[in-house]
């Protein structure tokens, strides 16, 4: 079974528990412990050898356990990125900033694409935009 971004995700947890020479019993034991979750020793193995997925509360826990990011630990980045630097105001001074320029690029776009459909709806002739035509009103409907 593949998962489109996951093929790391085994090889990961292994390398990390293996860094910290922790043994699969330890850290399922600290894990369950420290997170309040239920999986076994089975489980790990499983994850470890690309045999299965943990759940996302697993998966979240064992990054946290690990102090890295869910990124990382799923393979979408190389960066490990604790999860404490996420707290501090810089890095959320940073984040806010990039939020705020993805928004401003989403509205420019929005932007463009509402001139493009009123470019559309009304005929555009050179660098003069003409009007739609209207419609002719009955003259019972203007002495109302």
């Amino acid at each position: 079974m593949s998962v489109s971004g996951l093929e790391n995700l085994g090889e990961r947890l292994q390398e990390l528990r293996k860094q910290r020479e922790l043994s699969m019993d330890m850290v399922v034991y600290d894990v369950a412990r420290a997170y309040h979750i239920e999986f076994n020793k089975s489980n790990l193995s499983r994850w470890e050898n690309g045999l299965s997925y943990p759940s996302l509360v697993n998966a979240a826990a064992l990054a946290k356990y690990y102090n890295v990011s869910l990124d990382y630990l799923i393979g979408n980045t190389d960066i490990r990125t604790p999860v404490e630097l996420l707290h501090q105001p810089h890095i959320r001074v940073r984040i806010k900033r990039q939020q705020l320029q993805h928004d401003l690029e989403l509205q420019n776009h929005f932007e463009a694409l509402e001139l493009h459909k009123a470019n559309i709806r009304g005929k555009v002739h050179g660098n003069r935009k003409v009007a739609p035509k209207r419609s002719i009103q009955n003259k019972s409907d203007k002495s109302n």
